[in-house]
């Protein structure tokens, strides 16, 4: 607990700190790709995967980085669940150290540190002050406050959210019904439209907001609250719609790893024709 003070004044010094965080940790997994044994499984996480050698040493910095910083937190993470950095914390800490881990190993360049803070008594999605997710191989860092979106420190203006000329759709799921409405709905709504699985939902959903993915679909329930939380509250602030596939508002507790059953990232449009046609075809 030496160093530990509680005092962060602001969303906007939080979102400097988690960007100052994941960029630190993204920087450091570039540099050591080819460190020995980084695949080796060591253990089962707390969100019931396994843990291979480059999680823990992703983990274990970002929360000495989180020390450093001298943030009074819970640290909520993949590998060893929950972890307090102090007798009474302020803040949560939810974090992702390393997005992608099988990518990564590949050398296949799509994965991503995250990081989001929210208020330790209000330990809700909707209450997530600001946040930070590290594009590790492209050197990309999206962040946000309460207010605005960044990339690399420089605010995200009259960005364009609606556009979705790319048709990249993204889509997890082990239903075939799913396919059934993707089909329909590509026909009707995007015919020039792909679709991806691209490995890190955390910047699959970080480039849905940014218009280089038109829609992000997972439906498989094995989505974790520590994957999404600080990806899904950019591409919202970016004014995209992110719900479950049956519509409903998402809202889950940050202190501790929870399942998503099913979310939905997109231009409202997209997302509203998607969903009545789910609903239709009885595809939640």
């Amino acid at each position: 607990e030496e160093g530990i003070n509680k005092g962060v004044d602001s969303p906007e010094e939080l979102r400097k700190i988690a960007f100052s965080i994941s960029s630190e940790v993204a920087g450091y997994l570039r540099d050591t790709l080819d460190i020995k044994g980084a695949g080796d499984i060591i253990k089962r996480n707390a969100g019931g995967d396994v843990t291979r050698r480059i999680d823990l040493i992703a983990e274990n910095l970002l929360i000495e980085l989180i020390k450093r910083e001298g943030i009074c937190s819970l640290v909520v993470s993949e590998e060893i669940g929950r972890k307090k950095l102090c007798e009474e914390p302020e803040y949560i800490a939810i974090v992702d150290p390393l997005d992608g881990s099988m990518n990564y190993l590949s050398k296949i360049p799509f994965a991503s540190v995250s990081i989001a803070f929210a208020p330790y008594n209000t330990p809700f999605y909707n209450g997530v002050l600001a946040g930070a997710i590290s594009n590790i191989f492209i050197r990309e860092t999206y962040s946000f406050n309460k207010e605005e979106c960044f990339i690399d420190n420089t605010p995200l203006t009259n960005h364009n959210s609606t556009r979705y000329s790319t048709g990249n759709i993204v889509v997890y799921t082990s239903s075939p019904e799913m396919f059934r409405v993707l089909h329909s709905f590509m026909k009707k709504y995007i015919p020039w439209g792909r679709l991806r699985v691209l490995g890190s939902a955390a910047l699959e959903i970080c480039y849905t907001g940014l218009g280089r993915i038109s829609l992000f679909i997972n439906n498989t329930g094995k989505l974790r609250n520590v994957d999404i939380v600080a990806a899904s509250k950019f591409a919202e602030k970016l004014g995209l719609k992110v719900v479950g596939i049956d519509g409903e508002e998402i809202d889950f507790r940050l202190d501790d790893i929870v399942w998503i059953k099913s979310i939905i990232v997109g231009p409202r449009d997209l997302v509203n024709n998607f969903i009545k046609l789910a609903s239709i075809k009885g595809s939640g």
